[in-house]
Formats: structure tokens, C-alpha cells, sequence
């Protein structure tokens, strides 16, 4: 992209070639990563420098060697070109070989001349290494020493191959792209022109992706440049305007600062958009991963949008572009797939070191007054200490004197100057498009000025450093500027002028100017205006009615409790009716209100307002929930509020002990992150204007930190909940909680309390897992502690050890099991011990009634089956002494439980192990079952899971024909086909097929039939299952498709649908896809795997029905198909030749509108032209009707980073289209239109890029 040249290279002064080279040399040393220390520079060219300007010293060579072809490499670097006997001179003056040369030569090393100034033909470049040759031969090992030339043309070369290089020879050569850089001001192998980066042990970074973590600076920067050193990861670094974080940008680059690898600035360029930027930081991006090419991509004052669309695009599969963006507004800065890091303010100490080292001239005493004014602020230092005159002190000059001092600078003091920049600060951020109707037209309109005096004033603003610009975009900064200056124009303004003003003021425009406001809470007039705001009479209208709540939002650090108090109305009014479904605004209220709850004076409100909002949706609501907000207000870190513990838990008592099942719910939400001891998050913590805002309240020593969970455990304990759920909830805090004493003793009264209430399963088993993990590193004493209380809670008679073994409803075994054998190396053997003694348990308590009962109704119950209630049910079949008494016993309790908690799970595994000893008996019970209104429902499973036979069958059909649905037959799919005569499959799909949905649940019984066969080499079909399979094609229901089902479908008409004998079936099949696909527009894409089925097995027939239909082809099922091929891509090309040519004016026609004219990966990236649709064009009668219409052919399905530069890419391969009269006529016609595309989109994202908001 950056296209150097040997020109490039000539215009290089000697100083910069020296530093190129040495750049050049430790890109490829990076690139192979090897260590870049090895490189070392220095010197002037015509210096007495031994011969050496540039030194490569490794201890072995790197892999894969380039242009630095030995461990051992010196260049002498010069900007004329030497002749062959300039070159002896060179390396022999006085007719001596130089000692560094002789040295090179001794260590079988590489001796290079690299020379701006030649330019060598093959002839001229043999005659020059034949001169180095000689000028070694009479040294013992000369013919061990590697010569070469590098003229200027083989240097562009090299410098190709490395974006950073590239983009620092374009600025030296004076043609830089604009808006990008190399990293830093490179001097030889220096990058930052300064005394290096400052730091002190208060500089800080904070991972915002690990719960918040502060890191040392230096640790920081090991992890950013660990992140950075790789390929397709992306990093965001945020922070306030003016901290540094550009200086600590090219700190990473510097190998004396920090931890970790320095970055190599050879592969990184950097943008800036505080700049114009062309191209755009997406195309490069786009450019750089679709060459490969290896890259770190830095973009500096990047706002959110233009960072999200950067990420999708560096972190491409295979990419090899690391990208780090820098923006210093961090309000709701969470990207995907991004590392967020915010650099914090400096403190006082280091603003006065960096003061005294680039400021001596300042005082000590008013190093530290400009260090306080500042804040930490690098940049308003800087612009106070530039105020400041060699002698001069600041002495006692107040704030706003300071401030002035900054805004004057060493001007003379311009009033009209100061009134504009006040009005202008008034706005984020402003347009300064020119117009009648244009932002900067409206605010000079306000203040009685022109616009062009307004321009005045920006140029003037932007001059002193107090403005910053973004393409058409300018905002005053920073904020500690725009803030001072915002105050002065609302104290200035009347306010019935100015609430009339932003009553006519654009949303873009009102919006800007409340995110102004939301940084002015302690000015009286900015609450003023906030107060007539909020009024919904007022001049800004319903600030509740805003979709994204975002001016409300924007607003509510100016006067918190004045907008709690206005969405508690609008709550009491009814607001939360109109916040149902999948397009509702919570997300921005939960937001909003769980900032506002920061405060411990508004948290009660506020947390309960948001905890009707828990109440108000669904328990398992995913979308916008608010219970992930309100859960993190009662967590111990990072819980985004002040308010004490003991404030937090009066709410949750509160709300446990409502009358409304909502509420109560969303105190269970508080009570649980009340008990969360690790992994602590927080997704929605945000900054709130200038208010000083942390991550909440924390304990401040161990014990507090224990008493916050012991308190906890009490107000479990306190009789608010039921029993069911205080032992479910003590025993999910058993393994983080036993370590503190005080909820060891808790939990261990709470054990003693439960044994001699019937025992306590969750806590034995949450006990025996924290040994099972924890218990080899637990002190003695505890470890001694909790073994007690396993003793303790140990089931001791049949009954509690049925609850213990059978209803555990962990996924393995080893909570009951593995425990007992801890030398099993099996990983498999704890679960079959664990499924045994379930097995014998059973065996055990068919035949005692007394244990018995009272467990039927656990086992029995849908959400009580666990794990192993399948082999306790066989168990019971195996160990019944009277198998009717027990089946009557099991159906009795059956019968008792509600209808909808029913599972059937251990009598259906009862009847299967009866039927080992009694077949007559379990015919009988299934027969009984066919016509009992409790039993019917689940005859199928009883059925499927005692074994199908011949009676089976019989019995299964006539249980179908009485039913007259298949609404209770689903566990018919899994009959085995194979185990069951064709005949009998036949007959029961006979019956299926022709009730209400049979024929998906004849899908579900067959497809296994074809899918085990069709993995033989050459399979064999029963004639009677292939009947029966196309029938059942022909009769399926497009509202019976799913992802499942689909694929057997497709497996089933694979099988049934080819050759001959299959051609009717498949167009009946297409014919009925067809009309229902043109029927319900809404396209179910899981029908896909049919239709290729389709087309594989009977492409003609296939053509016929969905592309040749009566209303023209089913679009969809061919066009914006994105990560699968098209179904014609499976039709040979002769076919589809061969079927266009039946009717060509038509055909060829359709084919051309169905088929992409590119050929594509599975990530919808364009790799070439589509041959197959090259050649039908070439065998198409009419072939502008074939190309039709470009935009269609040209966009794509979906795009991440620039669509310019896409569709750029994509017109540039329709040059390679087939010359041909009509398709140079097509060209002719579409490219204006596509150029006209482009530039649209490229004047688009510079507009998004560009902006501040």
C-alpha cells in the first residue's frame, strides 16, 4: 500500500539511511523472532567508523534468512554509489583489509554495502561483489566471508516487506500517505525523540476485562505487548484526554521500559484521526489482512463505532494484523473480542518530575501549584508550563486565573474570542459543515455572530491547542477546558433564550449538549437547566420516550436524585408495561439505574426500582435482563454502589418477604451474588460525568471480608425462604465458604440442624466434591472439620442412601462415587460403581414398602430423576418378590403426582428387567396401558423401553389408531429399524404417516435405517423402507423443519430419491418445496439440506421445479448464502448447459441471476471469479440479459471493515470478465454506477470514523 521505490530510497539523507538499515535489520530479526538487541547503529557515514555502520551480532542465525543472511552481518552503509574501485578504497584504505571486515570474515559472517545511489544492472552488480571479492581474497578465511550490494532498488524491496519502514521512507521522502506514520520519531534505533518514558509506582493501568484489575505500568505494558505481538488480536486503550496515552503508545516500542518483548515499530504504522486520513484506517486494515502481511495497526483517537469495525476485521481467521486503538472518551467502551485497558491519571509526583525535565525553567514551587491545577493531566500542564517565562513565577494565582492563563496562553486577551469558545464547548462535539442549516449556522445564529466569524475563532482555538478536529467534526478539549468554558456560556445565557434555543436545537446537536452537561454537576445553572429538562412540558420534550434513554442517561450525573425521582413516576405510571419483548429499551434502564444506585443515599430506591424491573420479566429472560445489573449491586467487588452491606441486605429481606412472586424472585438474584466468593464481574459499570465514580464499596481487611459472608449465611438461616431452598443455597456456598471460621461453624449448625431433619443430600455431596478438589491442600484442622460433617450427614438406612445415590443430579459420578477409590485410574469406573449401587438399592427397596413410599414421589417427579434413576428402576424389576404388587405400588404413586411433574423414567427400566423374568406380565401391563388415563401418555416410552416385537407392534398401532395423534408417540424415534422386520418398520410408519404430523415423527423412526447403511461401500436398501421413505418426503410439512430434522431428511431422500426409480418422487418433492417455500415468504432456513439432497440426486428434476417454477426461481435458496455453497455448485457443467439449452432465452437467464459471479470461502471472501459462472456467460445467446444488474452481483451478503474497499476489489476482478462486445458494453454501463457506489460509501465511513461521539 505504501509502494516504495528506489526514488524513495536516493531521496534519504545519510543519516536516514543509516537509521533505515538498521530498522530494515531488526524487522527481520523480528519477524523471525529473534532477539532485535543483536542489532546495534551508530556514527556518521563519512566517520572513521571501522568500516561498520550497521552490525547485526547473533549468537546462531535467525530462521528463514532474507536480507540479513548470517549471524554475523555487517553493513556499511552509503548514500553514493562506489565503483569497483571505490569499494577496494573502502574496505582496504591504505591498501589494508579493515579489521571489523577481517573479523566478519574470521566469524563466517556477511559483509554488505548498501548504497542509495547506485542502481546496478545484473553486469554492474556482478562487478561490484567481484571488487569485495578481491578485496578479501589474501585473508585466511575470505572466501568464508558473504559479500553483497544492496543498491537502492533491492533496499525498496526490502522495505516493502515492512508497513512500519515503509511509512517512515515515505514522510522522509516528503510523500507520505496522509494521516499515517511509523510509530515514534525514529533516530537510529530510537523511537521517542525525548529522555524517555516516566514512570513511578502510582502510574497504573487497569484491565477492564479482569474485573477491573489495576496493574503497575510496567506489568501493563507486558501485557499489552504480549497481546500485541500475535496476529488477529485486537487491544483498546482508554483514558481521559491528556494523560499520556500516545506517550505510552510509543513507550511500548522502546526496549528499555517496561516488561516484556518491545514491540518492532518496522511492522506497526500509526494513524491519527485527529487528522485526515486517507485511506481510511478500515481499508488499510482490510488491505494489510487480505495480503497477509504481518502488522500492528495503531489508530489514535478512534471512537467506539470505528473500533468495533476495525476488530471484525483484524481478527479474521488467519489474519496477522494486531490492532491497538487509543480514544480518550470511555463511556460504554466494551468491544467484542478486545482487550480494554484504561490508563489512569499520573499523580502529582510524576507531573512535577516530568515538569522539572522538560520545563527547568519552572520553579519547584510552581511545578507543584501546575502539577495540582492539572490533576495528572500531561496536556494542561504542558499548556500552563508553556505560559510561563524564564524567571517568571505563578505565585498565588487562583484556579480561574490559572485556567485563563492556559486559554490565553501569550496572547493578549480576547473576550469575543473566549464568548465563542464558551458556546462552543457547550456541545461534545460540532459540525462545522456549511449551510443554513448547519450545526456551527445555529450556534452563531445564537450568539448573534456570522459563521464566518465563528470560523475565525475555531482556526484561532485549534491554534492554541484547545480544539481538536476529526474531518468535519471539531470539539473543544480537553474536558477540563471545554467544562470551565461550558460554565461561563450557561451563566451568560438568559434562560428563556437558551431553553428556546435547544428547543429547535437537531437530536444530534441536543444530544451533544447533554453529554456537556452530564460533566457540569457542580454548577448551579447547568442544574437549572437539567431540572426544566426533565420536566416532560419542557423544552427538550419526554426525555423518557428517547429509545436508548441516552440524553437521560446523558444528564443524570448533573442531578441524580432528580432523575431517580422522575423514573420512579414514570415507573408508578405504568412505564414498565411497554418494556416487554425482544425490541424493549431495559438495557438503557437497567443501566441508568444501577448507576444512579451508586450513591448509598439513592441505592434503596434506586435498587428497588430496578428490582421491579427483575419482577416485571420473565424468569429465564436472556435479552436485555436486568437481573445482571441488579445481582452486581449486592456482590462484594465490583459491585458498582457505596452502600453498606447491612443497607444491601435489609433490601433483600425486604424483598423475600413480599407477597409478590416477582420481587421475591429478585431477592433469590441478590441473595445468590450476595454469596458469590470469586469470579466477580461487572457489565455494566460506567463512568457518570465528572462525579468521581469507583467500583463500590470493599472490605477493607480479612475479617470484614468474613463477616460480609457471615451475615449473608445468617440472613439465609433467618426463616425468609422455604426449607427446600435454605439447604439447596447452603450447600452451593459449602466450597467457597468453608475457609472462613465463622460460616464453617455456620454451615456445620446449619448440618446438625438438617441431620435430624431428614438428612441433608445437596450438603453431603457439595462436601464430598470440596474434598474430592480441595481437600489435599486444606489445613488439618479443616480438613478434619469437614470429614466430621460428612460422617455426620452420611446416609445410614435404604432410604437416604436411595435419596443420596439415585436423585444426584450431577453429570458424573465422583460426588458419590469416585470419592471411595481415589487409586481408580479408570475415569469411567466411579460411574458404573455409582449406576451398581442404584441398581442395588432398588434391588433392596421393592421390598420394603415403608422405605419405600415416601421416595416414589421424589424419583417419580420430572425435576427428581437424576442421573440414576434408570438403573434404580431396573433394579426394582429385578429385586420385586411379586412383580404386580410392586407394579401396582409404582403406578399408584405414578397416579398421585401432578400430571406435569410426571417422568415414567423408573417404570418403563422396571418393565424392561421384568420382562427378563416375565414377558407375559409386562404384555399385560402394556396392554393396561394403552387405555389408562394416567399410564397413556407415556405408553410409548413403557413400550419402547420394554422392547418391540411383533405384539409390540400390533399393540402400537392400535394405541395410534385410538389416539388419533402422535402428539404422545415421539419416543417412536427411537426404535432401532434394524431391529425390526421391514414389514413390521412399514406397517407402524403405515399408520404414522397419516396422522397430524406423523410424517416428521416417521422422519425421526427412519432416517437411522439410511444413514447406518449408506456408510457401506456399495449399500442395499429395503424396497419396502425406500417406499415408505418416499412417501413420507412427499407428505412432510415445511413447518415441521429444524436443524435435527433437516439433516435427516436430507439423509433420507440421499437414500431414496436417486436414479430413476426416484424421479417422480423428487418432482413432487420439489413442487411441494416450491409452493410452500413461494407460500410463507418467510424463509425456513432448515430446509436447506433438503434441497441439496434434491439437486444431488436429481438435478434436472430440481432445475425444473425451484428455478424454472411457474413465478421464477426460489431466490433464496441460491443468493446471499453465506458460509455454504450454492446448491447449482453440485450440478456438473455440462448438465447445467445442457438443461439452459432447452430453453436458452429463459433459462440461461435465470441461471445467470442464480448463480454468484465470484467464487468464495466459507467466510463469504472473494477469491477469484466463479468459473462455472464464466462459463454459461460464454454459452449464454443474451449476455447482458445473463449479467443483469452490477449492484447485485457486487454487494456483499455481509461485510465487516470498509465496504468501499470491498466493493472496489470486487469491480477490479469484472475487468477479467470475457472480452466480448455486450459484456464491454455492460462494463461501460455499470461502472459509473459502481464508482458512484463507492465514493458514496468511502465519504460514509470517513463521516463514521471521524467522529466524536
Amino acid at each position: 500500500m505504501f509502494d516504495i521505490t528506489g526514488e524513495d530510497i536516493a531521496s534519504l539523507n545519510d543519516t536516514d539511511l543509516r537509521t533505515l538499515v538498521a530498522r530494515l535489520a531488526q524487522a527481520e530479526l523480528s519477524s523471525r523472532r529473534a532477539p532485535l538487541s543483536s542489532v546495534t547503529a551508530g556514527g556518521a557515514q563519512d566517520a572513521a567508523d571501522g568500516g561498520i555502520d550497521v552490525r547485526v551480532d547473533q549468537e546462531a542465525l535467525h530462521a528463514d534468512p532474507d536480507f540479513v543472511p548470517r549471524a554475523k552481518t555487517g553493513f556499511q552503509v552509503k548514500k553514493p554509489d562506489l565503483a569497483a574501485q571505490g569499494i577496494k578504497d573502502e574496505m582496504r584504505p591504505g591498501g589494508v583489509l579493515r579489521p571489523s571486515i577481517a573479523a566478519l570474515a574470521e566469524a563466517g559472517g556477511a559483509y554488505i554495502i548498501a548504497s542509495s545511489g547506485a542502481s546496478l544492472t545484473d553486469t554492474t552488480l556482478a562487478r561490484r561483489r567481484a571488487a569485495m571479492r578481491e578485496a578479501v581474497n589474501d585473508h585466511a578465511q575470505g572466501e568464508d566471508l558473504f559479500v553483497d550490494v544492496y543498491d537502492r532498488d533491492r533496499l525498496a524491496t526490502w522495505v516493502n516487506q515492512n508497513l512500519g519502514v515503509a511509512a517512515w521512507v515515505r514522510r522522509r521522502a516528503g510523500r507520505p500517505l496522509s494521516g499515517w506514520r511509523p510509530i515514534g520519531v525514529w533516530a537510529d534505533l530510537r523511537v521517542a525523540d525525548d529522555n524517555g518514558y516516566l514512570i513511578d509506582d502510582a502510574l497504573s493501568l487497569i484491565d477492564e476485562r479482569d474485573g477491573a484489575k489495576t496493574l503497575p505500568i510496567s506489568e501493563g505494558m507486558g501485557l499489552l505487548r504480549e497481546a500485541l505481538q500475535k496476529g488477529g488480536q485486537c487491544v483498546r486503550l482508554i483514558g481521559l484526554s491528556g494523560v499520556g496515552k500516545t506517550r505510552l503508545v510509543e513507550a511500548l516500542f522502546e526496549a528499555d521500559v517496561g516488561e516484556g518483548t518491545a514491540l518492532d515499530p518496522g511492522v506497526s504504522v500509526y494513524a491519527d484521526y485527529a487528522e485526515e486520513t486517507t485511506p481510511s484506517a478500515r481499508e488499510m486494515a482490510s488491505r494489510l489482512v487480505e495480503d497477509g502481511q504481518r502488522a500492528i495497526l495503531v489508530v489514535d483517537n478512534c471512537n467506539p463505532r470505528t473500533h468495533g469495525q476495525l476488530t471484525e476485521v483484524c481478527s479474521r481467521p488467519g489474519s496477522q494484523v494486531s490492532l491497538l486503538t487509543v480514544e480518550y472518551d470511555i463511556r460504554d467502551d466494551e468491544p467484542e473480542h478486545t482487550q480494554v485497558f484504561r490508563l489512569a491519571v499520573a499523580s502529582e509526583g510524576l507531573v512535577v518530575t516530568w515538569l522539572e525535565r522538560d520545563f527547568p525553567h519552572v520553579t519547584q514551587g510552581d511545578r507543584g501549584r501546575i502539577a495540582a491545577f492539572s490533576g495528572g493531566n500531561f496536556r494542561l500542564a504542558r499548556a500552563l508550563a508553556n505560559t510561563v517565562r524564564q524567571g517568571e513565577t505563578l505565585g498565588q494565582l487562583r484556579d480561574q486565573e490559572l485556567f485563563e492563563r492556559i486559554f490565553v496562553q501569550r496572547n493578549d486577551p480576547d473576550k469575543t474570542l473566549l464568548h465563542d469558545a464558551e458556546l462552543l464547548s457547550l456541545f461534545y462535539s460540532f459540525d462545522v459543515t456549511e449551510g443554513g442549516d448547519g450545526e456551527l449556522h445555529r450556534i452563531a445564529s445564537f450568539s448573534g455572530r456570522t459563521v464566518t466569524d465563528f470560523y475565525a475563532s475555531i482556526a484561532e482555538l485549534q491554534a492554541r491547542g484547545v480544539l481538536q478536529a476529526r474531518g468535519r467534526w471539531r470539539a473543544v478539549l480537553p474536558h477540563a477546558i471545554a467544562n470551565r468554558l461550558a460554565t461561563g456560556a450557561l451563566r451568560r445565557a438568559p434562560p428563556q433564550a437558551f431553553d428556546s434555543f435547544c428547543s429547535v436545537l437537531p437530536e444530534r446537536m441536543i444530544k451533544s449538549m447533554s453529554r456537556r452537561l452530564g460533566f457540569l454537576h457542580d454548577v448551579r445553572e447547568a442544574r437549572a437547566v437539567v431540572a426544566r429538562w426533565l420536566d416532560p412540558a419542557g423544552p427538550v420534550g419526554d426525555l423518557l420516550a428517547e429509545p436508548d434513554l441516552a440524553m437521560l442517561t446523558n444528564i443524570a450525573p448533573v442531578d441524580p436524585a432528580a432523575v431517580l425521582a422522575r423514573i420512579e413516576a414514570a415507573v408508578a405510571a405504568g412505564a414498565l408495561d411497554a418494556l416487554d419483548g425482544r425490541n424493549s429499551r431495559r438495557g438503557a434502564w437497567n443501566n441508568l439505574l444501577k448507576a444512579l444506585a451508586y450513591e448509598a443515599e439513592l441505592f434503596p430506591k434506586a435498587a428497588s426500582l430496578l428490582a421491579q424491573f427483575v419482577a416485571a420479566e420473565a424468569p429465564n429472560e436472556n435479552y436485555d435482563s436486568a437481573r445482571s445489573a441488579f445481582g452486581e449491586l449486592f456482590q462484594l467487588y465490583l459491585s458498582g454502589t457505596l452502600a453498606p452491606p447491612e443497607l444491601r441486605r435489609a433490601l433483600i429481606a425486604d424483598l423475600l418477604a413480599s407477597p409478590d412472586p416477582g420481587l421475591c424472585r429478585a431477592g433469590r438474584v441478590a441473595l445468590d451474588s450476595l454469596l458469590t466468593a470469586g469470579r466477580f464481574s461487572a457489565t455494566s459499570i460506567m463512568d457518570f460525568g465528572a462525579r468521581p465514580r469507583g467500583y463500590g464499596w470493599e472490605p477493607g481487611t480479612r475479617r470484614a471480608q468474613a463477616v460480609w459472608y457471615e451475615e449473608a449465611l445468617d440472613l439465609v438461616r433467618g426463616g425468609l425462604l422455604d426449607a427446600a431452598e435454605v439447604r439447596k443455597l447452603l450447600a452451593e456456598t459449602i466450597r467457597d465458604l468453608w475457609g472462613y471460621a465463622g460460616c464453617r461453624s455456620r454451615l456445620t449448625a446449619a448440618a446438625e440442624t438438617f441431620a435430624g431433619e431428614g438428612g441433608w443430600l445437596e450438603g453431603w455431596t457439595a462436601l464430598r466434591v470440596m474434598m474430592q478438589f480441595d481437600g489435599a491442600g486444606m489445613p488439618d484442622d479443616i480438613r478434619a472439620e469437614a470429614l466430621a460433617v460428612i460422617a455426620l450427614l452420611a446416609p445410614n438406612d435404604v432410604f437416604t442412601e436411595a435419596r443420596a445415590w439415585v436423585l444426584s443430579v450431577r453429570p458424573g459420578a465422583w460426588d458419590v462415587a469416585d470419592l471411595d477409590d481415589d487409586a481408580e485410574t479408570d475415569p469411567s469406573a466411579g460411574w458404573r460403581r455409582a449406576e451398581e449401587k442404584a441398581r442395588e438399592i432398588g434391588r433392596v427397596m421393592i421390598n420394603e414398602p415403608d422405605a419405600l413410599a415416601p421416595f416414589l414421589p421424589e424419583v417419580l417427579a420430572a425435576s427428581g430423576g437424576g442421573d440414576r434413576s434408570a438403573s434404580f428402576g431396573a433394579g426394582l424389576g429385578e429385586g420385586a418378590s411379586d412383580l404386580g404388587v410392586a407394579w401396582a405400588q409404582l403406578c399408584a404413586a405414578f397416579a398421585d403426582l401432578d400430571p406435569a411433574v410426571r417422568n415414567s423414567t423408573v417404570l418403563g427400566n422396571f418393565l424392561r428387567s421384568a420382562g427378563v423374568r416375565d414377558q407375559s406380565f409386562v404384555s399385560a401391563c402394556l396392554n393396561d396401558a394403552v387405555d389408562d388415563p394416567v399410564l397413556a401418555p407415556h405408553f410409548a416410552f413403557l413400550q419402547v423401553v420394554s422392547g418391540l416385537d411383533g405384539p409390540g407392534i400390533d399393540r402400537t398401532v392400535g394405541a395410534l389408531n385410538a389416539a388419533g395423534t402422535v402428539e404422545n408417540f415421539w419416543h417412536l424415534s427411537h426404535i432401532d429399524p434394524e431391529k425390526l422386520p421391514a414389514q413390521d418398520m412399514a406397517r407402524l410408519l403405515d399408520v404414522v404417516i397419516e396422522l397430524p404430523r406423523g410424517p416428521a415423527l416417521a422422519v425421526d423412526m427412519l432416517w437411522r435405517y439410511f444413514y447406518r447403511l449408506q456408510k457401506e461401500p456399495a449399500p442395499v436398501y429395503d424396497p419396502v423402507l425406500i417406499d415408505r421413505g418416499r412417501r413420507i418426503l412427499t407428505l412432510i410439512d415445511l413447518n415441521d423443519f429444524n436443524d435435527f430434522r433437516d439433516s435427516s431428511i436430507k439423509t433420507l431422500a440421499s437414500a431414496v430419491l436417486a436414479g430413476d426409480e426416484g424421479r417422480a418422487t423428487a418432482r413432487v418433492v420439489g413442487q411441494r418445496l416450491y409452493a410452500g417455500l413461494n407460500a410463507d415468504r418467510a424463509w425456513r432456513r432448515e430446509a436447506h439440506g433438503l434441497v441439496r439432497a434434491l439437486f444431488k440426486t436429481q438435478p434436472e428434476t430440481a432445475l425444473d421445479t425451484l428455478v424454472d417454477g411457474p413465478e421464477g426461481p426460489v431466490e433464496r435458496l441460491f443468493r446471499r448464502l453465506v458460509g455454504q455453497r450454492s446448491p447449482l455448485d453440485s450440478i456438473d457443467l455440462g448438465r447445467l448447459v445442457a438443461w439452459a439449452e432447452h430453453a436458452p432465452e429463459r433459462r440461461y437467464a435465470q441461471l445467470g441471476a442464480m448463480t454468484s459471479l465470484f467464487r468464495k470461502d466459507q467466510m463469504d471472501t472473494v477469491l477469484g471469479l466463479n468459473p462455472t459462472f464464466i462459463a454459461l456467460l460464454n454459452a449464454a445467446p443474451d449476455k447482458l440479459g445473463f449479467l443483469g444488474d452490477a449492484h447485485s452481483r457486487v454487494q456483499p451478503n455481509g461485510w465487516s471493515g470498509s465496504l468501499a474497499e470491498i466493493l472496489a476489489s470486487r469491480k477490479a476482478l469484472l475487468d477479467d470478465l470475457p472480452d466480448h462486445p455486450d459484456i464491454a458494453a455492460w462494463r461501460a454501463r455499470e461502472y459509473p454506477r459502481i464508482d458512484r457506489w463507492i465514493a458514496a460509501e468511502r465519504e460514509r465511513e470517513s463521516e463514521q470514523e471521524e467522529s466524536f461521539e
